[in-house]
């Protein structure tokens, strides 16, 4: 497996950390005509940090008088700007019915971790995810009912959440926060969601306007890291998870119980993967040591291959499903074949560095195959996938 890092690459993750972070970048290492200023931006949309990353290029655009590159920054910075614009007004909207319905909702990762950046309206936004536990169908009814345009449909009913949404935003209501964890993981985890979400350790914040209930610190530190070491396992995921999660240890970083946190990562598994995701954060992401709990170093090639995996990850496997369907050959062998290989790659890369999850679920995936549940034309749905993965431990 190819672990070196492309020119492009480096440049990105170097204005990625200086956003992050809040640092200026090196302008010696760009040249107003040698540098693949749109390889970059590109790389960025792949992995939805490019709000971030071109606030800080436009820094060094305008240095080298680039103006063209200076004005594709902006262009991108008021896109993301009106994007998280768009999604405020309508968690505004949402917060408001639900206050007026007395109806309890907690505002998971989205813009409530957003506002753990220093410019969260760089931080390029997706959906909503309320936690209503058992009130969902109740809760959505009465959305329904109060905000003219929401919509929610019965494809997107599940044991999990109920999804709909309101003026082209994604709305999702959420019974439980997990289920594809195995069941022993799962009820442990939801039971905990349930207490965290609708117990004492809830706070408030000011977003959209108006006062949103937020989860704790603990519960974004643990959900926020489980989320997406669970779609990275199944599917994939973007550098804005990662990004995400270390803000959130950033902030909170005098807040956080490490002795409450520890003993959740144990007790639901995660301890391994965490020290693993993040020494490669702290050796590539810039994350500050000192900040990151129960950091370990590890060997320089586990998290130069993990790094390596996640830069060629997309958002949540989306850039990658595309890539896969356009590289499908003709012929019924010669895409079965092609499907095998490519998705038998994608799970040997993930079983090396997470042993514990990733063979089982490569085995489950041939096993499928075997019994003719590769479908040759096509590639796996992400149902399909979950139902042959295991725990995402």
């Amino acid at each position: 497996m190819r672990t070196k890092l492309l020119s492009t690459e480096r440049l990105m993750l170097h204005l990625l950390c200086c956003a992050l972070w809040e640092r200026e970048p090196d302008v010696h290492l760009f040249d107003a005509s040698g540098t693949d200023w749109q390889g970059i931006l590109d790389i960025a949309r792949r992995h939805t940090v490019h709000g971030l990353v071109a606030s800080r290029m436009k820094a060094v655009a305008r240095e080298l008088e680039a103006e063209d590159v200076v004005e594709q920054c902006w262009l991108t910075m008021l896109e993301v700007g009106r994007a998280n614009s768009q999604l405020d007004s309508v968690l505004a909207d949402v917060v408001k019915a639900l206050g007026v319905a007395g109806e309890r909702a907690v505002l998971m990762k989205g813009q409530g971790v957003a506002r753990y950046y220093a410019e969260p309206s760089l931080r390029v936004c997706g959906d909503i995810d309320l936690y209503t536990g058992s009130h969902t169908y109740e809760v959505s009814q009465r959305l329904t009912e109060l905000v003219e345009g929401v919509a929610f449909t019965d494809e997107g009913n599940t044991i999990k959440h109920r999804s709909g949404s309101l003026r082209d935003v994604p709305l999702e209501l959420h019974r439980l926060i997990v289920t594809d964890r195995g069941h022993k993981s799962e009820k442990l985890e939801n039971a905990w969601a349930d207490k965290e979400l609708f117990g004492p350790h809830t706070r408030f914040a000011q977003l959209a306007g108006c006062q949103v209930e937020v989860p704790g610190a603990i519960f974004d530190a643990v959900f926020v890291f489980l989320h997406f070491y669970r779609h990275f396992i199944h599917d994939g995921i973007s550098l804005r998870q990662l990004c995400d999660w270390m803000r959130c240890l950033w902030v909170n970083r005098e807040e956080i119980d490490n002795a409450e946190l520890g003993r959740l990562l144990r007790e639901f598994e995660l301890l391994k993967p965490w020290q693993l995701i993040g020494a490669m954060a702290v050796e590539y992401l810039g994350m500050p040591q000192e900040a990151m709990p129960f950091y370990r170093k590890q060997r320089p090639g586990r998290t130069k291959a993990l790094l390596r995996l996640l830069l060629d990850d997309s958002n949540f496997g989306s850039e990658k499903h595309r890539d896969f369907q356009a590289g499908m050959p003709k012929g019924r062998l010669a895409a079965k074949w092609y499907s095998v290989k490519h998705h038998s790659q994608f799970y040997i890369g993930r079983a090396r560095l997470f042993p514990r999850p990733g063979i089982p679920q490569l085995l489950r995936y041939w096993l499928a195959g075997a019994m003719n549940k590769v479908r040759p034309n096509t590639a796996p749905s992400q149902e399909d996938e979950k139902s042959a993965a295991p725990s995402a431990q």
